[in-house]
């Protein structure tokens, strides 16, 4: 009877972790609940501190950090209890974790370091390095970049000295975010591509993935912040010359993730794909990634991943020359986004579809890319007459101006004049809108490579005043 009650816990906590993927926070609680409390009859403290773990997870889904917390301290107590040191600094970690999930950064930093000691009286070295990644993390979100990655870097030490190269490949995986936040875009490509010699050093297949991934993804980054400071022909030169070393990474990534018969994972790397394609100049190869992409994280209740493929897709689509088809597409992601409440993600639907307004309101031809033979400005007849001598300082506000129209969001305070602009949001057709609304304003004829050549406000305002004056 004991082994039949334990098997009934056992599975109502399978029951409770399904619910919990499916977002069904209410039966997973009840679940949860349930094998908790056949587990604490039958004296199976262990059993039970592994089973509130799922509890927090189903807590956290539904907002309610304070029961969380709760649930965490329970499970630091039955460790501590039992006599399990590592299983109670791990608890403290979720402790941390859970504090840093409701703001409280300090608190999360001091429960992370009191684990971190814990682990190295007992000398788990992976226990310790856990510690530090976590430390990393939280000094990543609080803008600590040197200590983050100081952390970071203690982290690979300790998961090194523990022969764990599969921790050390995330460990590298964190140090390549930090470089990108850092703006050193070669490191990180140098990162990414260690995090991938050890993920296959580790012989772990799923690991290789998400570093394939992950180099594909510092190697665009790279693209995109080098080109930036290029004219559109030496730009086009150097995509060409790189991009197919991140289109390579991603579609490795993609074909080992089928084999593993893992959907989540193609789907991630499809959608890098889809990326690809579009840096590249590639649109009706990106519509086609992106579609992919859109009904894999379809099929794993990916809601948030459907729905920035779906805009990837109607930017791609729009690119392409569709532009009713991508507005429709625009539309329905921002539908999914405001479904989702993901603020940020509204935002940037917004914006894609207010530049396709403006677009379709345009009497020129819609850019593909920025490898395309689009014209370099708007037509002569839809432009009033260039203002002569336009002084910097009103060069500068109207093309603050003009940017923050484009770019949209609660961003007036913190956008400067050496602010690099695809940073802030001024990217893909919000640099066309940006251009073609500017280039209506001041009467000037604009390249269509305006935010790569002119990357900041102050360039592009010393750009007008030469231009005014010609």
């Amino acid at each position: 009877e004991i082994g039949d009650k334990k098997w009934e816990a056992n599975m109502l906590h399978n029951v409770a972790q399904t619910c919990l993927r499916l977002k069904d926070f209410d039966r997973a609680l009840k679940a949860v609940t349930e094998s908790c409390t056949i587990l604490d009859d039958l004296g199976e403290q262990g059993d039970r501190a592994t089973t509130l773990q799922t509890a927090v997870g189903v807590l956290m889904g539904k907002g309610d950090g304070r029961a969380a917390l709760e649930v965490a301290g329970e499970i630091r107590r039955i460790c501590k209890d039992i006599g399990k040191r590592s299983r109670e600094a791990s608890a403290m970690l979720l402790e941390s974790s859970i504090h840093h999930g409701v703001g409280n950064s300090d608190k999360a930093v001091d429960l992370a370091m009191e684990a971190q000691g814990i682990f190295q009286q007992v000398n788990d070295k992976k226990g310790e390095g856990m510690a530090w990644s976590f430390i990393s993390e939280v000094r990543k979100s609080t803008g600590q970049k040197d200590e983050a990655l100081r952390a970071s870097r203690t982290t690979q030490a300790l998961y090194q000295q523990a022969g764990d190269k599969k921790g050390q490949a995330y460990a590298m995986k964190t140090s390549t975010a930090l470089f990108v936040a850092q703006s050193s875009d070669d490191e990180a490509v140098r990162a990414a591509h260690e995090a991938l010699a050890l993920a296959r050093a580790s012989g772990d297949v799923r690991a290789e993935v998400e570093m394939l991934n992950l180099v594909a993804q510092a190697t665009l980054n790279a693209i995109i912040k080098h080109t930036a400071d290029l004219g559109d022909a030496e730009a086009v030169v150097y995509i060409v010359k790189h991009e197919d070393r991140a289109t390579r990474s991603a579609r490795e990534a993609a074909a080992l993730a089928r084999k593993l018969g893992d959907k989540q994972m193609t789907a991630i790397a499809t959608y890098s794909v889809a990326q690809c394609h579009t840096v590249g100049g590639r649109t009706a190869a990106s519509c086609q990634a992106a579609t992919e992409a859109r009904e894999l994280f379809s099929k794993t209740w990916d809601r948030q991943g459907e729905a920035l493929a779906l805009l990837l897709l109607a930017e791609s689509t729009a690119l392409d020359g569709k532009m009713e088809q991508g507005r429709k597409l625009a539309s329905e992601a921002e539908a999914m986004f405001r479904e989702l409440k993901d603020d940020a993600s509204i935002a940037k639907a917004v914006r894609t579809l207010e530049a396709m307004d403006e677009l379709m309101g345009s009497s020129g031809p819609v850019p593909s890319t920025r490898t395309s033979s689009a014209p370099s400005a708007a037509p002569a007849a839809a432009r009033p007459a260039p203002k002569a001598g336009l002084s910097l300082e009103k060069a500068r506000a109207l093309a603050r101006e003009v940017a923050m129209d484009a770019i949209g969001g609660d961003v007036d305070d913190v956008l400067t004049l050496d602010d690099p602009l695809m940073d802030v949001g001024l990217d893909s057709l919000a640099a066309i809108s940006f251009r073609e609304a500017l280039s209506q304003k001041s009467g000037i004829p604009l390249p269509a490579s305006l935010v790569f050549d002119y990357p900041s406000l102050h360039a592009l305002a010393m750009h007008l005043v030469e231009a005014s004056e010609c």
